[in-house]
């Protein structure tokens, strides 16, 4: 992708931010580096083993007396990007009009908080268990992708009307985003929390791997219609309300169905009765995978 070719970046730092709004930066310039920019590196951004930081970028080596700033004020192409604790950006731009996206939350904010504070960690793991927070730093990947949206809108700005600007990205907020169908349900008399066995959407063994089925009301008749077993023809089968209400034992039954194909098998069922489902690929399938790859 050539996007920002002709645009020049540099990740700074500001304030005292968490680790995670660092890595946030660091992967929104990585992502940035990937659609063509020129991305820099100031002295003082931190770093870690788990960064962004090197891959394709370069160190900034300011001249004497230059602040970022001033880096950015010299060329119109020039973007900030900000990593901060209090959304101020007055120690950094120093009087300079210059754009910049800048991704802020308090210093003390991490993985488990943001994955709590948006109320994620509600919904990941067994229900009789502690709440899971995945590996992989999600939250601030999902946050960066966020500030790229921001980036996006300012690069597009500079082009057409040739104003800077300054997009701020709550990190908070983002990871709220991140979990919408939470708001989605909030005003009626359903709550969105882990489920385990009883969720809606099973994970089940096929004969050579893992498939997972993403049904929703709609898909339900065509789910019926595929599996043409007569143990789904009982009461609890009739409709998808009826489903939810006995959703451990319709789940259990799927299991018993589910065992006896493999998981092309279940693929074609599904493509040929409109039910979204997939095989659950394993992290050794993943690094194999065309679109992963791509």
């Amino acid at each position: 992708m050539n996007f920002l070719t002709s645009f020049e970046l540099l990740q700074v730092s500001a304030g005292n931010p968490s680790k995670t709004t660092l890595r946030a930066i660091d992967f929104l310039g990585q992502i940035a580096r990937s659609c063509g920019a020129t991305v820099l590196v100031a002295p003082d951004f931190p770093s870690d083993k788990d960064a962004f930081t090197g891959r394709g970028k370069s160190a900034w080596t300011p001249a004497a007396g230059e602040t970022s700033g001033d880096w950015a004020a010299a060329k119109p192409n020039r973007i900030l990007l900000v990593a901060n604790s209090d959304a101020s950006l007055d120690g950094v731009l120093s009087g300079n009009d210059v754009s910049a996206v800048e991704i802020f939350m308090e210093s003390w904010q991490s993985e488990n908080t943001l994955f709590a504070s948006s109320a994620i960690a509600h919904l990941l793991g067994e229900p009789d268990r502690e709440p899971l927070v995945p590996a992989g730093h999600v939250a601030a990947c999902s946050i960066a992708y966020a500030g790229y949206t921001a980036l996006a809108a300012l690069v597009n700005s500079m082009r057409r009307m040739g104003t800077k600007d300054i997009a701020r990205v709550n990190g908070v907020a983002a990871m709220s985003w991140v979990n919408w169908k939470a708001a989605e349900v909030a005003g009626t008399p359903s709550e969105m929390h882990r489920r385990g066995n009883a969720a809606s959407w099973p994970v089940v063994e096929a004969k050579d791997g893992f498939f997972t089925f993403n049904y929703s009301d709609g898909h339900w008749p065509g789910f019926l219609e595929m599996v043409d077993d007569e143990a789904f023809k009982a009461p609890i089968f009739e409709t998808p309300a009826k489903v939810r209400e006995n959703q451990a034992e319709v789940n259990a039954a799927i299991r018993r169905w589910a065992a006896t194909k493999t998981c092309a098998e279940l693929v074609a069922l599904c493509a040929g009765h409109g039910v979204p489902g997939a095989p659950a690929i394993t992290a050794g399938e993943t690094m194999e995978d065309p679109l992963f790859l791509h």
